[in-house]
């Protein structure tokens, strides 16, 4: 594995060296009959069973949630007045060693559940596993990808390249010689066993997360900007800062998730309205198109719109952003070329075709005919050498509303009888009969009015 450019060996054991010895505990605070349930992400340090501190110095800003926090009073020893566990914030705890720590809140009596993390963690794919991994002295490890050891696993003088998780199935132990291979933001995470971390100035950005499990600290200067949740936290060193960080917080929080909307149609000169929706309130938006035909306004913004100036197919790419956190989605635009014709005379739907629209936002435009309605006078003659002729004449041209009607008047017009040399002799107005029948339901009446003439 040559990226895998580190020391790591097979931990067959794990053993801490320091030892730690817990005082006497002085009952605190007892919880609610029923506590609330709290956010992980609310508190800094939280373990099922007890947290210990060794350090001459502690100062914890953020909440601590504990069965029972425990000092060693050896390190305390003399020096009770100026040396202190510092908390800025609240302890929940049923006992603690109060006369070494000192909190400017006091609890909230909520019950914080150290599995909650797991359902987020589960869901992460990892772009490396490894059975058994080679071992390689004080090199870098790119996690941008999230690393998985199926195995325990000892990191030995390495440093970090990008931000992820790195997670084995058994124990994790890490040997730190220099703090700044740490700084990039992490979650060391134990699924089944412990988390032990050694060194002597060390700086950690993430979250230690072991819930089957102990975190051990043996190291000399630390500072967490970041979270430790465990079944047990043991803290051995001289100085101890762990400072709250939302960076960290989101390894415990869902990812962040964007959606950019389903995909897009309208007409050349038409504009694209964009509407893009986050699983978080917070996150920022930033639309983009790699095309100079595009133009996007507001782009910054969850609500956008953009506007092409030709023809075709277009991919507008959603960005969010939150606490670090990016997410990525795509919408499709197309644009199609603008309505051939506007329909607003006879003559008009007399060209060509309509079958329907080609697309769901399509649509026929029909634009008003407001010119003043006229007749239409028709004489159409029928008599042959009779010289016999049908006058139609219709009150107007079109109608401009349902309720609005027409009149139809038809004339039958027959030869000049009194002239002195007639086309035809003996014909009478009484030989005519005019059938109006658009039905077809009147052709054996009009037989048997042949049949009576």
């Amino acid at each position: 594995m040559n990226d895998l450019k580190r020391s790591i060996r097979k931990l067959t054991a794990v053993t801490l060296s320091a030892a730690i010895m817990a005082g006497s505990a002085v009952p605190l605070v007892s919880y609610a009959a029923e506590p609330e349930k709290g956010t992980l992400t609310n508190c800094v340090l939280a373990a099922k069973g007890e947290i210990v501190f060794t350090e001459n110095r502690a100062e914890i800003n953020g909440n601590i949630f504990a069965d029972k926090i425990s000092v060693n009073q050896n390190a305390f020893h003399g020096k009770t007045k100026n040396r202190k566990i510092q908390i800025n914030g609240f302890y929940n705890t049923k006992k603690a060693d109060t006369e070494y720590i000192k909190a400017t809140e006091t609890s909230d009596n909520r019950q914080y559940n150290i599995e909650e993390m797991k359902n987020n963690i589960d869901g992460i794919s990892y772009g490396k596993t490894y059975e058994k991994t080679e071992t390689e002295e004080d090199c870098d490890i790119n996690i941008s990808d999230n690393l998985y050891i199926k195995d325990n696993v000892f990191l030995d003088g390495v440093s970090f390249n990008g931000s992820g998780y790195i997670t084995a199935e058994k124990n994790l132990k890490m040997n730190i010689n220099d703090d700044g291979k740490f700084r990039n933001y992490c979650c060391y995470y134990s699924e089944n066993g412990d988390i032990i971390i050694s060194g002597t100035e060390v700086m950690l950005n993430g979250i230690v997360y072991a819930p089957s499990g102990n975190v051990y600290f043996d190291v000399k200067h630390l500072t967490v900007n970041g979270s430790v949740y465990a079944d047990n936290i043991y803290f051995s060193g001289t100085e101890l800062t762990v400072n709250q960080s939302e960076r960290a917080e989101t390894f415990a929080m869902d990812p962040l998730t964007v959606n950019a909307g389903q995909d897009i149609t309208v007409y050349k000169g038409e504009s694209a309205l964009l509407h893009g929706i986050s699983n978080y309130d917070q996150a920022n938006f930033s639309w983009s198109c790699n095309s100079e035909k595009a133009e996007i306004r507001n782009a910054g913004s969850a609500d956008a719109t953009a506007v092409f100036s030709e023809e075709g197919r277009y991919t507008l790419h959603l960005t969010g952003e939150y606490l670090g956190m990016s997410a990525e989605d795509d919408v499709v635009v197309t644009v199609s070329p603008s309505l051939s014709k506007i329909y607003t005379t006879d003559e008009d739907f007399a060209e060509g075709e309509f079958n329907g629209t080609i697309a769901e936002n399509n649509s026929l435009r029909l634009a008003a005919n407001d010119s003043p309605a006229s007749p239409i006078i028709k004489k159409n003659n029928i008599g042959g050498s009779m010289d016999v002729s049908i006058s139609e004449q219709v009150s107007k041209n079109k109608l401009s509303a349902p309720s609005d009607s027409v009149d139809i008047t038809y004339s039958i017009n027959l030869p000049d009888q009194t002239s002195d040399t007639p086309r035809h002799s003996g014909i009478t107005g009484t030989d005519f009969v005019l059938l109006l029948d658009t039905s077809n339901s009147t052709s054996p009446v009009f037989e048997q009015i042949k049949e009576a003439a």
